[in-house]
């Protein structure tokens, strides 16, 4: 299952399928995974149609550590 094999790569915390072809990847802190995780699909025979970084801001880090 290639779920399974993208949530093994480096960096790489935790893989959640939001739709069939799409999936949100969420990496270490202060890691940029976009190109493990191109580079991965490269390796697999996949098509990757978009990656987009997406960051958590200090104030929304501190509300899900103090809830």
């Amino acid at each position: 299952n290639e779920l399974k094999q993208v949530e093994k790569l480096k960096n790489v915390k935790k893989v959640a399928k939001l739709k069939e072809n799409t999936l949100i990847i969420e990496g270490d802190v202060g890691v940029d995974i976009r190109p493990i995780i191109f580079n991965f699909a490269v390796s697999n025979n996949q098509t990757v149609l978009s990656l987009q970084k997406q960051e958590k801001s200090l104030e929304k880090v501190f509300q899900e550590l103090t809830q």
